[in-house]
């Protein structure tokens, strides 16, 4: 049973999962999400008339992605004026996918989905720069990096000169020869751990 607004609904799928309410010209509707014979069922019920407004079967495969965790509800009017439905349902392997008009429009596998925190940190201090710090230090110092920057505003506003495009393009070409990923002093190169 999917309680919504104080009124249930008996669905003929074990464990449904509802989604938030939407209203379209006055009725309010919610989406209610389920696993049925493999395949993911959803029912939209209009929270005025009670009743059922739309039942689909979208051909998302419970096996593959896991059941519905969670669904996101939005809505439109149709050319003909009667409301259609989208669904944004989110799988248990965290899995997204668009349903709309008995169609899986696409489907993302977001395998980054679960990031919980992140951190940006310095690369390492390489065993060269570690021997012989002074001999090991970036070849371009913090004002060139600061140049560097300014200049790659202007080409990105669209008000550097040619020459300063072709400054841009060398200090790139040479810093990527001369600088691997390792400790910068700077403060520029960082990586980021997701966690």
């Amino acid at each position: 049973t999917v309680l919504a607004a104080e009124h249930s609904w008996r669905l003929d799928f074990g464990r449904a999962v509802p989604s938030n309410t939407h209203e379209i010209d006055g009725s309010r509707y919610v989406a209610a999400v389920g696993s049925l014979e493999g395949a993911c069922t959803v029912r939209v019920l209009n929270l005025n008339s009670k009743e059922v407004e739309v039942s689909q079967t979208y051909d998302l495969k419970t096996k593959e992605h896991g059941s519905p965790e969670a669904v996101f509800l939005t809505g439109y009017k149709t050319k003909e004026g009667v409301p259609g439905f989208r669904f944004l349902v989110v799988s248990s392997d965290n899995s997204v996918a668009l349903l709309q008009q008995g169609e899986v429009v696409w489907l993302r596998e977001e395998a980054l989905a679960s990031i919980t925190h992140s951190l940006v940190i310095d690369f390492p201090v390489s065993t060269a720069e570690a021997a012989s710090p002074s001999e090991a230090q970036s070849a371009f110092s913090l004002s060139d990096e600061i140049k560097m920057n300014i200049l790659n505003l202007r080409v990105i506003l669209k008000v550097a000169t040619a020459e300063e495009l072709q400054q841009v393009t060398a200090f790139k070409l040479a810093k990527k020869r001369t600088e691997p990923a390792h400790f910068d002093p700077n403060g520029f190169n960082q990586q980021i751990l997701a966690l």
